[in-house]
């Protein structure tokens, strides 16, 4: 889809610190909330183990399909409340959500059973998106720049007026515990280098330029394009940037490379080695071949927030358009790198509006 092809006119978001607008504020002041979680991690030396986390406090007692719901739902009622779009658009709703199937094998435990999360969301918020156009892409940090991207071709389609993405996750429940637990991915005493869990849920409405012209609706921000791919090396063996360095080939393909100067990244390093040396080689590998985009400011959402896992790329997405809006954002465009467990890629580009 052509650079500028869709325009993003709403943002919401729940997180630990508060929703999208206290959230915005809280992380450009390097504010965080953290807490014990409820749920505790198990150690095979010490049993039972207290985590820190940055839960969401509307969640407080959930687990599951019912914690997600209950992070995603009040801001997903709120996004839709206010775009107030009119009657008889067709509408889809696509999000990025956590990879359950690798958590409970992780956790060695049986996979939860549940209805698709978009149906659930799209029947108790209101929302009129249709079966057709209800999708969810289970594959954790990368699903909402597959959302979006999916989002992208039904809006040039003309199949939708209208595209609600996002994402929800969390790794404060026992499931996720469990899993990062048994992979010792958890930061403790003993282990520094590891993560902190968080939770978030956030949702964008995106529109093409034209209808949103027509409809008097504020711009937020605009698409410039995605790229996806997949990181060739295996999680044993440790990625080297190859998989982030082709998802940004493919965005510079599709949307071209900002001028020298004029991007700067929102990443989903949590904290663990290798996925900062993901980032690390990458860049090695950028300075070769797109020396423009470095060097440049980069945004560490985890920092406040904690891994908030599928949510994190709609979240770093959010946290850009509210400094764009704010004008504190340094630069005008940004791109929003994701990378998954088990190795899909993406990156995503959006451009201020003046």
């Amino acid at each position: 889809m052509s650079a500028g092809a869709a325009v993003i006119t709403g943002f919401s978001a729940n997180t630990s610190l508060g929703d999208e607008r206290q959230a915005g504020a809280a992380a450009r002041a390097g504010l965080a909330r953290p807490a014990e979680l409820e749920a505790q991690a198990w150690d095979e030396e010490d049993g039972a183990v207290a985590v820190v986390g940055h839960p969401v406090p509307t969640a407080r007692g959930f687990q599951g399909e019912a914690r997600l719901l209950a992070l995603a739902l009040e801001p997903l009622t709120r996004l839709w409340r206010e775009a107030a779009l009119p009657a008889g658009h067709e509408v889809g709703l696509l999000l990025g959500t956590p990879d359950l199937k690798r958590r409970a094998e992780r956790a060695g435990a049986a996979l939860p059973r549940a209805r698709p999360l978009p149906d659930r969301l799209a029947a108790l918020a209101g929302l009129p998106a249709t079966g057709k156009w209800r999708q969810a892409f289970p594959i954790g940090h990368a699903g909402f720049a597959a959302a979006a991207n999916a989002a992208l071709q039904l809006l040039a389609r003309g199949e939708v007026e209208a595209c609600v993405v996002g994402g929800v996750d969390t790794l404060c429940d026992r499931l996720a515990l469990a899993a990062l637990g048994a992979e010792q991915r958890l930061k403790t005493a003993d282990n520094p280098v590891g993560l902190q869990p968080g939770e978030a849920a956030a949702f964008l409405l995106l529109e093409k330029p034209e209808a949103a012209r027509r409809r008097g609706a504020k711009v937020l921000a605009r698409i410039g394009g995605v790229g996806v791919a997949a990181e060739p090396r295996s999680e044993e063996d440790g990625p080297l940037g190859q998989g982030l360095l082709a998802a940004l080939r493919e965005l510079v393909a599709a949307a071209g490379a900002p001028p020298a100067g004029q991007a700067f990244f929102v990443l989903d390093r949590n904290g663990e080695a290798s996925r900062a040396a993901d980032w690390g080689h990458c860049q090695q590998r950028l300075t070769a071949g797109f020396p423009g985009l470095l060097p440049a400011a980069q945004w560490d959402p985890a920092t406040s927030f904690g891994d908030t896992g599928a949510a994190s790329g709609a979240l770093g997405a959010g946290l850009a358009i509210r400094g764009f809006d704010r004008r504190y954002a340094p630069a005008p465009s940004a791109i929003v790198l994701s990378a998954s467990d088990g190795g899909p890629r993406a990156a995503l580009r959006l451009d201020q509006v003046r």
